[in-house]
């Protein structure tokens, strides 16, 4: 039996430029109101331009530990549940030669 889940509402996307000099947060640099923050139970990610590593436990990651979300994965990174989402952070992947845009968007 296949898994499927109906989207109710889209909050938004929207992208950020993630390097290796400083982690990125979901919640606190993409740019959506805490109204989405609070509605949001899905996420689809994508990472252009350049690998990224990310994180949702509540450390951060660093270049070289998190999961590699490669640079134009297919399908996108979906990420489920309020309390993953607001803890996602992103870094650059220490073997990216160019900064990447990472790109989110929210769904409930």
């Amino acid at each position: 039996m296949a898994n499927v889940m109906t989207t109710i509402g889209n909050a938004g996307s929207s992208g950020v430029t993630v390097t290796s000099g400083a982690v990125v947060s979901l919640a606190n640099d993409f740019g959506f109101t805490a109204t989405q923050l609070v509605n949001a139970e899905r996420a689809l990610i994508t990472a252009t331009k350049a690998a990224v590593r990310y994180r949702y436990d509540g450390v951060a990651p660093t270049t070289e530990v998190g999961h590699l979300l490669p640079m134009d994965a297919a399908p996108p990174l979906e990420v489920l549940g309020n309390v993953n989402l607001k803890a996602m952070q992103f870094i650059l992947d220490a073997g990216a030669a160019v900064e990447s845009i990472v790109l989110v968007t929210l769904e409930w």
